[in-house]
């Protein structure tokens, strides 16, 4: 950048001295205007240069921020060797398409990662951990392991056929009939998780299976809209309601709805382990931060939802702050469950 100021000064700087030298000709003014133009236009393609060569400093300076910070998050979880082996092939290739422009267009890519980081990685780890955690909850028994093989076979038939769709630079259409097995993946899982709870009321925590009930009605309503907007190209705020079905709807759901089950639970076993009995993970919960948490949560995603869809920043701004509100319901109800563990063990 500084070498390319100082060419642009220098030309810049020639200008007085072929004033100068033209003064004493006849026509020295047209002469004058020639030589002008021809300065200008060689210094003005130098300034495109510097802008662009200042951007992509810029941008440098930005990704290494991102990555330092990345990397402090993650460094005391895997190690300084296990950092690099967090990131995916796709995230490789944006990297580097970032540094070096290797795609024409790094959308497709990017919407391949997209896949692979939330149903390739985390739909598959939140479907396994549904047979296990849900039948145990209910006291009931899981799903086949035939049905559960199927969902898992047409779950990877669907992230791997949508992945090599979007890379091939595949068409929306294709794109959308790459993603049906994955459709009905997630349509029979939820159908199964639903028939698991349907008819069943739990008393020890109903606001944690009213959540996971979301979540299951949720994940192929994203997967379904997902695949409406590859095949049509819909407008772009139903790629934010995709995103808002995908993450809070479905994910953060059922996250929620696990930690307001598991979190008591241990709890009380932690209990066990200290005093030698071991009380009902029901009684150390606060159902009223509970429900506070659950209907702030399902509100928060309503009106976040509502607000794309009509284009209202009111409703918009009305879900930041209910989500703001779910979020101190959960610490509040994290709080209540370890007080009244240690109000037990004072006992």
């Amino acid at each position: 950048v500084d070498s390319l100021v100082k060419t642009k000064a220098e030309l810049e700087g020639l200008q007085p001295a072929l004033r100068g030298v033209t003064g004493g000709f006849d026509g020295a003014a047209s002469s004058m205007e020639f030589l002008e133009g021809v300065s200008d236009r060689l210094a003005r393609p130098i300034d495109e240069l510097v802008v662009s060569a200042k951007r992509f400093e810029y941008t440098q300076r930005l990704e290494r921020a991102y990555v330092d910070r990345i990397e402090a998050i993650l460094m005391p979880m895997v190690g300084p060797d296990g950092v690099r082996a967090q990131v995916t092939a796709e995230g490789r290739l944006l990297a580097l398409h970032y540094r070096y422009g290797v795609f024409a267009d790094a959308r497709p890519v990017a919407y391949a990662h997209l896949v692979l980081a939330c149903f390739g990685f985390l739909g598959m780890f939140v479907c396994g951990f549904s047979y296990l955690l849900v039948s145990m909850f209910m006291v009931r028994s899981a799903p086949p392991e035939r049905s559960q093989y199927l969902v898992l076979a047409l779950a990877a038939l669907g992230v791997a056929g949508t992945v090599a769709a979007l890379v091939a630079g595949a068409g929306g259409g294709w794109v959308a009939v790459a993603a049906v097995p994955g459709l009905a993946a997630a349509i029979v899982h939820s159908w199964q998780m639903l028939s698991l709870t349907a008819r069943r009321r739990s008393r020890d925590a109903p606001w944690s299976l009213a959540l996971m009930r979301v979540s299951w009605v949720a994940l192929p309503l994203a997967v379904g809209l997902g695949a409406a907007i590859a095949a049509w190209d819909l407008r772009a705020s139903l790629s934010v309601l995709f995103a808002l079905l995908l993450v809070l709807g479905w994910l953060l759901s059922f996250v929620l709805a696990i930690v307001l089950r598991i979190v008591p639970f241990l709890a009380s076993v932690h209990a066990k382990v200290r005093r030698g009995r071991m009380p009902l993970a029901s009684k150390l919960s606060p159902a009223g931060w509970a429900w506070t948490l659950a209907g702030l949560h399902l509100l928060a995603v309503a009106l976040l939802g509502a607000g794309v869809v009509l284009e209202r920043d009111g409703l918009v701004r009305a879900a930041g702050l209910a989500g703001v509100g779910a979020a101190i319901s959960l610490l509040a109800f994290l709080g209540g469950v370890l007080a009244r563990a240690r109000a037990g063990e004072a006992a």
